[in-house]
């Protein structure tokens, strides 16, 4: 048996330990963001390193979960594309699974719509503290308690969504009315050049194995199109994708297939066939790196993006 003194011995040494653990771990992942010859961060990509470190930090005690937030401020930390975790990663309680995904789903639709350009620093919280938040779910076999990383990911979710309303309303709105030109009015000065509009890309997801469009989807290629229309581009590029859970051949054939539905529903949503172009990759050109075989929901896509006009 470990008598007193040689257990407070022990748990010193563990305290101590973990202290420098820590401090490793944030000399290894922290500092000052991207090394030279690096290419440089957005505001967004800078605050989602800042916050992934912060989560690696806190939370030592579960090396895991631990190692996942160090290896996503990693990523950050050389702007690759860093993405929420998905819930079908999880052993979530039946009770819990559909308002998890909604949830998801709702956080999904902000950072298409360019939560992370509008507002970097609350998008990057809403994303860090889904990511904390869907492990405690797990942990705890259920929402409830309500853990400090759920209050944060609903408030920061919803201040996005609020922001991202916004933006899309300024976006969509209609210009006022020219004043009637004046019958004695003097030569008009030369027309200041506009710039061109900036183009942005979309992106639909698709169940396994499918090409059908899910609601979620339609309502991202609507607001697609009124981007286009209200942008003013002559041109959207649609590329199709899939993972790599079959034959290479026939997800060539699968991505082929959700390019030509992502098409279907633009052409049904006002935009006509000759404004599209079309190509599919198959399992080629994954959005998240796998292994062959491996089901992942985000490499099942149509990529929607505006060539210009």
């Amino acid at each position: 048996m470990i008598g007193w003194p040689k257990l407070f011995v022990v748990v010193l040494g563990m305290v101590v330990l973990s202290g420098c653990t820590a401090e490793r771990w944030k000399a290894r992942f922290d500092s000052q963001g991207p090394a030279e010859g690096e290419p440089a961060l957005t505001a967004f990509g800078e605050d989602l390193r800042v916050d992934y470190l912060d989560h690696a930090l806190a939370d030592m005690t579960n090396w895991p979960n631990a190692a996942t937030y160090a290896k996503k401020a990693a990523l950050s930390k050389k702007a690759l594309t860093t993405w929420p975790d998905h819930p079908d990663r999880f052993r979530l309680p039946v009770g819990a699974m559909l308002p998890v995904e909604e949830y998801f789903r709702r956080m999904t639709r902000t950072l298409y719509y360019g939560a992370g350009d509008i507002v970097p620093t609350e998008a990057a919280l809403m994303q860090t503290s889904w990511d904390c938040w869907v492990r405690d779910i797990q942990h705890y076999k259920g929402m409830e308690p309500m853990t400090s990383c759920g209050l944060q990911f609903v408030a920061s979710l919803q201040a996005v969504e609020a922001a991202d309303e916004q933006h899309m309303i300024q976006l969509c709105a209609v210009p006022p009315a020219p004043a009637p030109a004046r019958q004695m009015a003097a030569a008009a000065p030369a027309r200041t050049p506009q710039p061109e509009p900036l183009a942005r890309s979309f992106l639909i997801f698709f169940d396994w194995d499918k090409d059908d469009i899910t609601p979620e989807a339609a309502g991202i290629i609507q607001a697609a199109a009124d981007y286009a229309k209200s942008g003013g581009f002559a041109r959207i590029q649609l590329t199709g994708h899939a993972d790599r859970s079959g034959p290479a051949d026939y997800n060539m054939d699968l991505s082929r297939r959700r390019a030509e539905s992502a098409r279907r529903q633009f052409v049904a949503d006002g935009i006509t066939a000759d404004q599209i172009g079309l190509d599919w990759k198959g399992e080629a050109d994954p959005l998240v790196p796998t292994a062959d075989g491996v089901r992942e929901p985000q490499n099942r896509r149509v990529e929607i993006e505006f060539p210009g006009s």
